[in-house]
């Protein structure tokens, strides 16, 4: 099986339908975007069913070729609601016919609350035929293991919840390929791939996360033992952010062709070999 690869919003920062081309002329199957914004001040386009790109999103994804992947991203904090905005960011993922949203906890909030908060949104997601996939990571203050990201999505009972199994974040929050071997496949709803060193200082790892990844197999990360162990099914992102790269005058159509050759690369050397 040849595993399906997407371009994911955080890698480029351009406008909606510009993604679909770059993803496209890159070789990608799917293509991530951003459907609501995190927080307050939010520097990327967000694509709306309201937005004047819309319509043009959709039918480029019809004449390229392509269909929406994982789409970002739900911040569960404690004033969370599924209320009108919500709802027209999940309508939005429905009508591009995606499968998936991320959910992530970037505020302080206690398990329990996050759990509601957790089963809101799946709740309301169930309704446009949406999974919400819960992202763990060492930046977050209130979801920062693998083990508790288990255990919340379990405690929701929800079908339509799983976990998004970042390559970054499985290696920043101390994830072992033990505990990854351990996981039922069924909780794995998105797989995003990067590479890095082994070690970052906690106060670089949101300039990593956010802008400075590395290509899959430029560094340290045992990404071919991470993925021999992850479902074959799933959707592998392509998340890499090079914010020099751009700086430095690389194309954003360069570096996502960059994200497809060195992700498809890594992947066939692991499958070919299993």
């Amino acid at each position: 099986m040849v595993r399906a690869l997407s371009l994911d919003p955080l890698t480029l920062d351009v406008s909606s339908p510009e993604m679909v081309d770059f993803a496209a002329d890159a070789g990608f199957d799917h293509v991530g975007f951003w459907i609501i914004a995190p927080f307050d001040g939010f520097p990327r386009p967000i694509l709306r069913k309201d937005t004047a790109d819309f319509e043009q999103v959709r039918e480029k994804l019809t004449s390229r070729g392509l269909t929406a992947g994982n789409l970002e991203v739900f911040n569960l904090t404690p004033q969370f609601r599924a209320d009108r905005a919500c709802q027209a960011a999940l309508e939005t993922g429905a009508l591009l016919g995606a499968a998936s949203a991320t959910a992530v906890f970037m505020a302080d909030i206690d398990e329990a609350l996050a759990l509601d908060k957790l089963k809101e949104l799946c709740r309301a997601a169930a309704d446009f035929g949406l999974r919400i996939n819960v992202e763990f990571m060492a930046l977050s203050p209130s979801m920062n293991s693998m083990a508790q990201a288990i255990r919340v999505v379990e405690n929701a009972h929800a079908a339509n919840a799983a976990l998004t199994m970042d390559c970054l974040h499985l290696m920043r929050t101390g994830a072992t390929l033990e505990e990854i071997a351990k996981l039922d496949p069924a909780m794995v709803g998105h797989i995003q791939i990067c590479d890095g060193p082994m070690n970052m200082p906690a106060e670089r790892q949101l300039w990593e996360a956010g802008d400075h990844r590395l290509y899959p197999g430029e560094g340290e990360f045992p990404l071919a033992e991470i993925f021999r162990l992850l479902p074959k099914d799933k959707i592998v992102g392509a998340e890499i952010p090079r914010t020099a790269d751009m700086q430095n005058g690389i194309s954003q159509s360069d570096i996502a062709k960059r994200c497809r050759e060195t992700a498809t690369a890594l992947l066939a050397a692991v499958d070919g070999g299993s």
